[in-house]
Order: C-alpha cells, then structure tokens, then sequence
C-alpha cells in the first residue's frame, strides 16, 4: 500500500512538472539557430539581445557569445549541451548564478510586474513607431528608466520577439 501511494505521487508530482508553462513564447527554431556555434567566428546572432533570469530574480542582457563563454566555464556539466543550456536559460526554466556572469560586463535589472503584465498591444500602443511595410517596432527610450527601457524589451523578447540595438540610429529594433 505504500509503495503504491508513493507511485501515485511521484507520478503525480511528474505530470505538474511536465505540464508547467513557461512563461516564454521564444522559439525552439531560434534557440536551435543560436545554439550552433564555432569557437572561431562570433555567431552570426550576436546582435540579438537575450534575456537570462538569474538566482536573486534580477534579468541580465546578454548575447549568444557571452553566454557559450559562460555555458563552457560554469554549465559544461550540468547540461548536456550548449542547446539544452540555451533552451533552459530563454525559456526561464533555469536561472543563471550571478556568480557566474560577475566576470562579465551586463547590463542588470529588475523586472516591473506592471509592464510585463501588460498586453503586447498595449506597450506598442503606448512606446513603439512601427514601419507599416514590415512588422518591425522602433523603440527610442530616451527619457525611460534604465529598468523601465529593459523591462519593456524583457516583455517583448518574452513574447517571442527579437530584439537588437541599432547604435547608428540609437533605437531598439523588434521583429
């Protein structure tokens, strides 16, 4: 009788995890397209912003380059490959040590629950100009918080959106 509870409830406590959602809508497509890499060249997605959880709750910006780096100094042997990583990291199962980002440069935040609680539409409406010929956004954050700016691309990239800068014309471009 025992053993059958137990049963019962490491099959139940499996069917909660399996079923948990992710709170992430980045696609598998992508993640499989970034997690290919050659040490020799930078990935051809380095200019895409990422968006990584870390322990203490705080959201780091990072790219694909960084994070192999810090993929093969600290995570080589939990995750079996650099696309596991990649896929635990962006669909927020997994939150990176802030130990091992200390030795890079990123950019840190908190997240604002009222913005990435709020509608797609809603932060288009209100934040971006959109080209009517393509469905990208522009973003020029100039007079935002530096959280507020992150938390609005946070919600974006969430929602399944790629995200990059365009130094040249000093706005945020997301398609």
């Amino acid at each position: 009788m025992y053993c059958k509870n137990l049963i019962c409830l490491s099959v139940f406590i499996l069917i909660l995890n399996c079923s948990r959602s992710s709170d992430s809508k980045v696609s598998d497509q992508f993640i499989a397209k970034l997690s290919v890499t050659d040490d020799s060249l930078p990935s051809p997605y380095v200019g895409y912003n990422l968006y990584v959880k870390t322990n203490n709750d705080s959201v780091i910006v990072s790219n694909v380059n960084s994070l192999h780096e810090i993929y093969s100094d600290h995570y080589q042997t939990e995750f079996k490959d650099f696309h596991s990583f990649l896929t635990a990291l962006l669909k927020n199962n997994f939150k990176i040590s802030e130990g091992a980002v200390s030795n890079h440069n990123y950019g840190a935040f908190l997240s604002d629950k009222k913005i990435t609680g709020l509608p797609v539409e809603s932060i288009v409406k209100k934040y971006f100009d959109q080209d009517k010929n393509s469905k990208k956004y522009y973003f020029y954050p100039q007079t935002l918080s530096y959280n507020t700016k992150q938390t609005i691309l946070y919600k974006m990239f969430l929602d399944g959106y790629l995200v990059s800068f365009d130094d040249y014309g000093g706005k945020f471009i997301i398609e």
